[in-house]
């Protein structure tokens, strides 16, 4: 069995998170500490607690044989943290980032050979927040393409119709 947070960083992140944080895993790592909570990472480094919700983490990814935790947030940005003693912190963190997940669908757009991926996904902290729903472009696809908007919208809109959503729904 994993030891708990240590108290001062536990009293850090209930500071962070406005209560008594419930951590499911943790880990140390190279540059700080990574704690699974039930609705966010939480990632703590020099200049303090970060708190990344589940559903903002596009993907990411464990390397064992480098120790390596490493992910991306829907807005591009990454992070990544050697672990000292991993456990089972990744299947955690895998098991959070997809527990936000309620219909992702990669398309490959035959009129503009646009590849993208669109999603549906839903907060952890708020069961009463609308679906979150997001267009990624796959590498090689950019925005300034000729007829690509066009394309990830009308995909988008035929998606939500198949789950009865109107365009402006949750």
């Amino acid at each position: 069995m994993r030891r708990r947070l240590p108290a001062e960083l536990a009293g850090e992140l209930a500071e962070q998170v406005g209560g008594r944080p419930r951590v499911l895993r943790w880990a140390e790592g190279d540059r700080g500490v990574v704690a699974a909570l039930p609705a966010w990472l939480a990632v703590r480094r020099v200049e303090g607690w970060q708190l990344i919700g589940w559903h903002e983490i596009e993907g990411g990814g464990w390397s064992a044989p480098d120790q390596l935790l490493e992910w991306t947030l829907t807005d591009g940005r990454r992070g990544r943290m050697r672990l000292t003693e991993a456990g089972r912190f990744p299947e955690v963190f895998r098991e959070r980032v997809h527990a936000t997940i309620i219909v992702r669908r990669e398309v490959n757009d035959p009129d503009t050979g646009a590849q993208f991926t669109l999603s549906a996904r839903r907060r952890l902290d708020d069961d009463r927040a609308p679906l979150l729903w997001e267009t990624t472009l796959v590498r090689g696809t950019t925005w300034s393409q000729p007829g690509v908007r066009e394309a990830t919208e009308r995909a988008m809109a035929a998606l939500r119709s198949e789950y009865d959503i109107p365009p402006g729904g949750c």
